[in-house]
């Protein structure tokens, strides 16, 4: 199983998400390659406060919200040749179903408890405050924080025990009461927690964070006092906090997508679970969905993928302050398979980057398309033991995660080997990263490249350029649009002609 995070449907996809998505597809059509028996899941988070913020803000319902995001999310993703087996949303009722299920089983584990806990309160708006509804001091770094978590250490914040925490909407001082709410006990489930980060094989940058928050967790309240939600069961007037709902999608389309085969990919320790996404979703991954997992006896993350912040200008992407690329405005001047390569070669899991149009560019030319597309080709034949060497690490890097790497690998192959042979065997290998170019060079040279194995000299020619060149003056228009005005809320869209008719309130 390859989970890919879910992305909220509060905006367009931008540069940022498909970094922190891109590798699970790599990872997908490698393993299918392969021959292996994969179920590649993601989808649309429809609920919590990103959304309702979001809605408030355009004066549209957040039904109506969503559905237009996540119509266009699989519009986009389909641009940019991504494999899902199976892209839903937290708002389907197959997901709710699940959810609702799960909840009611985990709510009699000896790791769950209801009880009575203070609930931020703004007095001026006359609202329960949750999440990204206040903004305050991280109660961990002492960084301004949104009331969910903290983005500088990534601590999970709690708005009712955050300093100098106010309302999101008006600026005024929270106060705090008590509401009954379910709490998932971290605190007790440590020592497995420890444990099982232990006997996992993760890249350093989700150890190290883990381990450090789990010295001392302190137990995540798993129900909101917010309407826009799924009902928790037990609490019917409160629902369930979306991040102990929307990572239930991995278990729940997986059962959509497969219900015989389910109990096998969760139940199985045959099984074998990658989780894909960016390194602010990191605890959530790394802790509280295997929290909720243990008392059930589910099958738990093998392997963590974790991407690093992707910055324009500088500061991080976020959708919310409207400081983005946004994927379909690149894809119309530039291949998607183009911007496929460059984020899975020079993406940010080794560590945070920063993109410009000129990096971009330059790295184009100077890499793996640039320098297959200038190649005087050699009549030389490559021994078959080189060939099955360089798909082993090709392959054994992209299954631990690091498809930067693999591209590495592959653009070494290609410099040392400017044969037609090794082209033909470069449409196996770009395979599972840039989709459409491959499988174009592939039908030019006449070589299958549906299996990950080596192929023999080639039967045909390449017609042309092997990639596609953007068009660079449209992308440094696009980037001056993008970095020419200050961070602030998302530019609307027209919700009259977006969305269906009568959603605007």
């Amino acid at each position: 199983m390859v989970g890919g995070a879910w992305p909220y449907a509060n905006g367009p996809l931008h540069i940022g998400h498909l970094t922190a998505l891109l590798p699970g597809d790599a990872i997908a059509r490698y393993w299918r390659m392969r021959g292996a028996d994969v179920c590649y899941i993601s989808g649309s988070d429809c609920h919590g406060t990103p959304i309702t913020a979001r809605a408030f803000r355009e004066g549209v319902a957040p039904v109506e919200l969503t559905a237009h995001y996540h119509s266009r999310f699989t519009k986009t993703l389909e641009r940019y040749g991504f494999s899902f087996d199976r892209f839903g949303s937290t708002s389907n009722p197959e997901h709710i179903a699940f959810a609702s299920d799960f909840h009611r089983s985990l709510a009699s584990s000896e790791y769950v408890e209801d009880r009575d806990a203070p609930q931020a309160f703004c007095p001026r708006c006359a609202v329960p405050l949750v999440g990204r509804m206040t903004v305050g001091t991280c109660s961990r770094c002492g960084s301004t924080s949104r009331g969910d978590q903290c983005s500088s250490c990534g601590a999970l914040q709690d708005p009712a025990t955050m300093r100098r925490a106010v309302c999101a909407r008006c600026g005024s001082p929270v106060s705090v009461g008590t509401s009954r709410q379910r709490f998932l006990l971290l605190g007790k489930l440590a020592p497995r927690l420890r444990e099982f980060l232990d006997s996992r094989a993760w890249p350093s940058n989700a150890v190290a964070p883990t381990r450090e928050y789990l010295q001392n967790p302190g137990d995540l309240a798993m129900s909101r006092s917010i309407e826009w939600g799924i009902p928790m069961p037990g609490l019917e007037d409160k629902t369930i906090y979306m991040w102990c709902e929307d990572m239930l999608g991995y278990l729940s389309q997986s059962l959509a997508l497969d219900p015989a085969g389910f109990d096998e990919l969760w139940r199985s320790p045959e099984s074998y679970h990658y989780l894909v996404f960016g390194i602010d979703n990191l605890l959530f991954h790394s802790v509280v969905f295997p929290a909720m997992l243990m008392p059930g006896g589910w099958h738990l993350p093998d392997q963590l993928v974790c991407s690093e912040f992707l910055t324009l200008g500088g500061r991080r992407i976020a959708t919310s302050d409207n400081w983005a690329l946004w994927a379909d405005d690149i894809a119309a001047v530039c291949s998607p398979d183009l911007l496929r390569w460059y984020l899975l070669a020079h993406g940010t899991l080794g560590g945070t980057a920063d993109f410009t149009v000129g990096g971009f560019l330059d790295a184009v030319d100077s890499g793996l398309p640039g320098m297959v597309n200038r190649l005087h080709l050699e009549d030389r034949i490559i021994p078959d033991t080189y060939l099955e060497e360089t798909f082993t690490q090709v392959g054994d890097a992209i299954a631990e995660g690091r498809p930067d790497r693999a591209l590495r690998l592959i653009e070494d192959f290609i410099f040392q080997n400017p044969t037609a042979h090794a082209l033909a065997n470069l449409a196996v290998l770009l395979r599972p990263f840039c989709p459409e170019t491959a499988d174009r060079l592939g039908a030019q040279l006449g070589v299958g490249n549906e299996k990950w194995e080596p192929v023999g000299v080639p039967s045909g020619e390449a017609n042309g350029p092997i990639f596609d060149m953007p068009d660079a003056r449209a992308l440094h228009v696009l980037e001056a649009r993008a970095t020419s005005k200050e961070p602030g809320p998302v530019v609307p869209f027209n919700a009259n002609t977006l969305l269906p008719s009568g959603s605007r309130r």
